[in-house]
């Protein structure tokens, strides 16, 4: 893992995958981003960046080759489970179509250069149908959203491009509820966003007078949703230990890798708000509203073949209020430059 290419790395989870690999000292890094959502400051000095669409095949094909990459982790997609159902097209645009472009054009790339290329995806627990019981790899694949349903159509695609490619090393990371922001406080969210900590940290700064908890007599103790929240810098951190084990796949194997990123254990989404109410010092002010379309009751990862396959060693697992106040310090910096002097 030498010259090393992440799309979307101008955003939440891309900004801190960058740092994950400065850390480890990885300096050949180029960030591709159309700054749709994501935001230039938050790309670390000396760092290359190009400002562009992951679905331009000309400028893929000159940013792999001019830079000789071997690793991508591509993280360039549409996230919003709610904007989904209003704007399928997109979702399947961004994250299906242009997917598919992005690691067509690195297989056909390591094909013509006789090199392996490793391809590391970003994909979501949204593929995956209800269950009472932590998920498998292996649990039915019933997306609930168009964004659900659009990474899994990349997956699959990721998949035939893998079998018939035998220089294009593929893993697939199914993330659950990434939450937290960079112990170090170098990055955070950045911009807008439509998650539960983004819609948290808005109340807790004042941006937002309540956090609205959709849904209130689902099947669960407290009748909110549950969640496997994961903080960021865990999840960047088994990105970077896929990509080591990837790297010592014999040629020739076809071994590829589809994972589970959680921690084993869920959350509801009072108990989130409990945790940011004790971080804070004060009643984190609610408001109970109706389910939304596409959400689910109860989404918990099963991680054995996380913890079988990697070496992975997550530093929040177990630590609610931790993962919530390391987002809350960030959220809070932030506010503080917004506010005029």
């Amino acid at each position: 893992m030498q010259n090393i290419l992440v799309t979307g790395g101008a955003g939440y989870i891309g900004s801190h995958m960058v740092l994950a690999l400065l850390d480890a000292g990885l300096n050949n890094i180029t960030v591709l981003d159309d700054l749709s959502t994501g935001v230039q400051r938050a790309i670390p000095t000396g760092v290359n960046f190009i400002e562009g669409n992951v679905g331009n095949v000309r400028l893929i094909s000159e940013i792999l080759t001019e830079q000789n990459i071997d690793t991508i982790f591509h993280f360039a997609g549409s996230i919003s489970v709610p904007e989904s159902i209003e704007k399928p097209t997109k979702y399947f645009t961004n994250n299906t179509n242009n997917t598919t472009v992005l690691a067509r054009t690195a297989a056909q790339y390591g094909e013509k250069y006789d090199k392996d290329v490793r391809f590391i995806f970003s994909s979501t627990a949204a593929v995956y149908g209800p269950s009472e019981i932590p998920v498998q790899e292996t649990h039915k694949l019933e997306p609930a959203s168009p964004y659900g349903e659009s990474k899994l159509r990349a997956e699959v695609n990721l998949f035939i491009l893998a079998k018939n490619h035998p220089h294009f090393k593929l893993g697939i990371l199914r993330y659950f509820n990434v939450v937290g922001a960079d112990a170090l406080g170098r990055a955070g969210l950045w911009g807008k966003g439509e998650s539960l900590m983004q819609f948290a940290n808005d109340v807790a700064v004042g941006k937002a007078e309540k956090l609205k908890i959709y849904g209130t007599d689902y099947p669960t103790p407290d009748g909110t949703a549950v969640r496997d929240f994961i903080h960021v810098n865990d999840l960047v951190g088994a990105h970077v230990n896929l990509a080591r084990k990837m790297e010592d796949v014999p040629k020739g194997s076809g071994e590829k890798f589809l994972l589970n990123v959680g921690y084993g254990e869920g959350h509801s989404v009072r108990q989130v708000a409990a945790a940011y109410t004790k971080a804070l010092g004060e009643d984190l002010k609610t408001e109970d509203a109706p389910r939304r379309n596409g959400d689910l009751g109860s989404v918990i990862a099963d991680i054995t073949q996380l913890k079988a396959k990697l070496n992975w060693r997550p530093a929040y697992a177990g630590n609610l209020e931790g993962m919530v106040k390391t987002g809350l310090i960030w959220a809070q910096k932030m506010a503080k430059k917004e506010r005029p002097s």
